[in-house]
C-alpha cells in the first residue's frame, strides 16, 4: 500500500502545473507538453512495465522503477532545466516528468499485481480497491505536504522525492508473492500422486 501511496503523483499535477506556469511564465501550450509527457509515460508504459515484471519478477522491476523515478526526481530538483532557453526548460522538465510517470505506473502495477496474486480470489477485488485507494490518495498526500510547506512546490518535491525512493526501495525487499490461501488448501488436501 505504501508503494501505491507514492505512485499517484500524476493526480497532483494540477498543483504542480500551476506552480510551474507561475515559476517559468509558461504558456498554456507549454504546460500541455509537460502534462502530455507525464500522462503518456504514465498510462502508455503499462505493457513495458508488465513485460519487465514477467521477465524479472516484482523486486527487480520495482528496483528498476525506483532508479528511473529517482532519476526523474533528480532532474526536477537539480535545476539543470533552468539553464538555457525556454525550449530547453520545457524539454528537460518533460523528460523528468516522463521518467517519473513511467516509474509510477510500473511501481503501481508491481504492487497491485504482487499483492493480488498473494490473496485468494474471493479477496482480490477488495485488495485491488485498497491499492487503488492508496494510488489515488497520492494527490491528497502531496497537496497536504505542499500546503504544510507554504505552497512551495520545489520544497514539497524535495521532501516527496526521497520519501518515494525510500518507500519503493523498502518495497523491493518486502514485496513478494505469497501463495494464496486457496492454493495452499488445495495442495494440502489433494491426494499424493502414486508412483508407478
Amino acid at each position: 500500500l505504501g508503494v501505491c501511496c507514492f505512485a499517484g503523483l500524476v493526480y497532483a499535477f494540477g498543483i504542480i502545473e500551476s506552480e510551474l506556469k507561475e515559476e517559468f511564465n509558461l504558456a498554456q501550450q507549454d504546460v500541455a507538453v509537460l502534462t502530455a509527457a507525464f500522462d503518456l509515460a504514465m498510462y502508455l508504459s503499462g505493457p513495458l512495465g508488465g513485460m519487465l515484471y514477467d521477465a524479472m519478477g516484482p523486486s527487480k522491476t520495482l528496483l528498476t522503477a525506483t532508479v528511473i523515478g529517482g532519476a526523474g526526481f533528480a532532474g526536477l530538483l537539480s535545476g539543470v532545466y533552468r539553464l538555457g532557453p525556454l525550449w530547453h526548460t520545457i524539454a528537460m522538465l518533460a523528460f523528468s516528468f516522463a521518467l517519473i510517470g513511467f516509474a509510477s505506473s510500473t511501481a503501481f502495477a508491481v504492487a497491485n499485481t504482487t499483492v493480488c496474486r498473494s490473496f485468494p480470489p474471493k479477496w482480490r477485488q477488495t485488495v485491488i480497491g485498497c491499492m487503488q485507494t492508496g494510488f489515488g490518495s497520492s494527490a491528497g498526500l502531496f497537496s497536504g505536504l505542499s500546503l504544510a510547506l507554504g505552497g512551495d512546490l520545489f520544497l514539497a518535491l524535495a521532501c516527496w522525492a526521497p520519501a518515494t525512493v525510500i518507500v519503493w526501495t523498502t518495497g523491493v525487499f518486502f514485496l513478494k508473492v505469497i501463495p494464496p490461501c486457496d492454493d495452499l488448501l488445495r495442495s494440502s488436501s489433494s491426494p499424493p500422486s502414486s508412483s508407478s
